[in-house]
């Protein structure tokens, strides 16, 4: 079905996530950094950037790695492998063979130019070993029992999550807050929010601001993420991962970014084992509401941490933090549904309800969708959202308009009218469509389909009916004021050189009117001086046979 298609296109269009990224850095040789050539780092911080791209790889490919893993520098040939899998399986091979290639496992022989022979790469060797048969720890954790409970924290980083997505929809009232400034100035530089009507208007959130609104929290923080290590990596040149500037290194980074995808949930950690560029995004982590951060004397504990510096930053990793990394990937998204359709199959045999999945990691994680909005399409365009965040209200009524409002759920419709003003607003059918997935109810996210059918497909119905009509710049020429004589031969000739360079946008005959792509104008400009200059030729040739005649009879 075509609603169906769209929906799987949607949900991996704009998929990014930090192996994508560290795969499509200017410097191939960058992952050589984070596996161990980089002296700068610690060998742990190495060991563990190896494991976290491993845990990242198809089965098949952690398959190969294991049986390559001691063979270190020797040398094999690539057609070897094939005898490794069955003989039906040979697609799963190529793309297992290309996944060593593109995250540089193993390397060609310099010197073979048939690309047959092939090595491993010594770093990640070295690395995975070490992280695979030594007993080390990603970061320390401060080995106390804090005051802040568990779900405390989870509740004000996502109340202070909310707070930044509040600032997108209201970024004018936000700018004069302190504390919202990490965030719009992130929202600047990705052009979510601008000064629509010029320098001196207000702040208001744009098309680009509105697809942002309506991704899913794994996205939108990935999206922080990768704004982030651009940043850096656009004042560095490809030969160098350290910024000028900062100070900061793509490479410490993304440690960063595995270390916490490693950290235990519910344990604090200390700041101070990190770089002072780690130690600068924590805090913007902070002030985003990804991880929960404090110090020593906020939380009444200075004598039992440290008495020299009751400043120091602590942090206790969220969910959302720990699950960053791998949420955004093909993978993650894989396990995400499996856990969902489980727990649907347990909640309709058990009579239980589970609203929680684990992660690769094994630690205990939210699905994508929002404990604070739940969402139920019925197939008469009826919606039924268990709303408890204003927010997500106003996020639902961009599309839907709210019929009944209670204190925790809301009764709305999706109406043709809001749907074209959600459009107005450059909000697609997709984002739409993806939304109300990303933010299904337990109950139904588990089934087949989740979004009725006719929905779907009436939204891309509506939606293709604003495309009927394209604006195009074009150049409209009136032959009729310009050609005084034979203009229907000058209309078809200069119609057919219109239709040759495919620039023709409108055309009549009657009264011999075109109207053309601006990129040929010039070429049209100069085609009508020629049938000017042939028509006047041919005008003066005419005249000057007739005056000749008219003599020769006088004679």
């Amino acid at each position: 079905m075509l609603s169906l298609h769209l929906i799987a296109n949607c949900a991996h269009s704009s998929m990014s996530s930090v192996f994508t990224y560290i795969l499509s850095h200017p410097d191939p040789t960058f992952l050589d950094d984070l596996y161990g050539r980089d002296t700068t780092q610690r060998a742990a911080d190495q060991a563990l950037s190896c494991k976290t791209v491993f845990q990242s790889l198809a089965t098949l490919t952690k398959n190969y790695v294991i049986r390559l893993l001691f063979l270190s520098s020797t040398p094999f040939k690539i057609h070897e492998l094939v005898d490794w899998v069955k003989p039906g399986h040979l697609d799963e091979h190529l793309s297992s063979v290309q996944e060593l290639i593109r995250y540089r496992i193993i390397l060609p022989l310099s010197g073979d130019s048939t690309r047959s022979s092939y090595q491993m790469n010594t770093y990640f060797c070295e690395s995975l070993k070490y992280a695979l048969s030594a007993s080390f720890i990603p970061m320390e954790d401060i080995h106390l029992d804090l005051p802040t409970p568990l779900d405390q924290a989870e509740k004000n980083c996502s109340e202070r999550w909310n707070s930044v997505l509040n600032c997108l929809i209201r970024p004018e009232s936000a700018s004069k807050l302190k504390r919202e400034q990490t965030a719009l100035a992130f929202f600047t530089r990705m052009s979510l929010i601008s000064r629509l009507g010029g320098p001196r208007s207000e702040l208001e959130i744009t098309a680009k601001g509105y697809e942002y609104l309506l991704r899913d929290k794994a996205s939108q923080i990935w999206m922080f993420v990768y704004e982030r290590l651009q940043s850096i990596g656009g004042e560095t040149a490809t030969t160098s991962t350290v910024s000028t500037k900062s100070g900061e290194s793509v490479a410490e980074i993304v440690s960063l970014l595995f270390k916490l995808a490693h950290c235990e949930y519910g344990k604090w950690y200390d700041g101070a084992t990190l770089t002072p560029g780690q130690r600068r995004l924590v805090i913007e982590f902070a002030d985003l509401g990804i991880l929960f951060a404090a110090s020593p004397k906020s939380l009444g504990i200075e004598e039992k941490v440290s008495k020299s510096d009751p400043n120091r930053l602590l942090f206790l990793p969220t969910r959302v933090a720990i699950n960053m990394i791998f949420d955004c990937t093909t993978l993650g998204r894989k396990r995400k549904k499996h856990a969902a359709t489980s727990a649907h199959q347990t909640e309709m045999v058990a009579g239980i309800s589970t609203t929680a999945s684990h992660d690769i990691n094994g630690s205990t994680s939210e699905t994508d969708a929002s404990p604070e909005l739940s969402i139920i399409v019925e197939t008469t365009f009826q919606v039924a959202a268990y709303v408890t965040s204003e927010l997500h209200l106003q996020m639902l009524q961009l599309f839907a308009d709210v019929e009944v409002q209670m204190p925790d759920m809301t009764l709305a419709k999706i109406t043709r009218a809001k749907i074209f003003q959600a459009f107005r607003k450059n909000i697609t059918a997709v984002q739409i469509i993806e939304f109300l997935h990303i933010h299904a109810h337990p109950l139904i996210r588990g089934r087949k389909v989740v979004v009725p059918n006719n929905v779907c497909d009436q939204l891309i119905i509506w939606e293709n009916e604003t495309k009927r009509v394209k604006d195009a710049p074009a150049i409209l020429y009136d032959l009729r004021g310009i050609f005084t004589v034979h203009t229907n031969k000058a209309y078809k000739i200069l119609k057919r050189l219109a239709a040759e360079r495919n620039a023709i946008l409108w055309s009549t005959s009657q009264i011999s009117t075109i109207a053309v792509k601006t990129e040929i104008g010039r070429e049209f400009d100069n085609k009508i001086r020629e049938l000017l200059n042939l028509a006047a030729s041919s005008s003066s040739s005419s005249s000057s046979s007739s005056s000749s005649s008219s003599s020769s009879s006088t004679t």
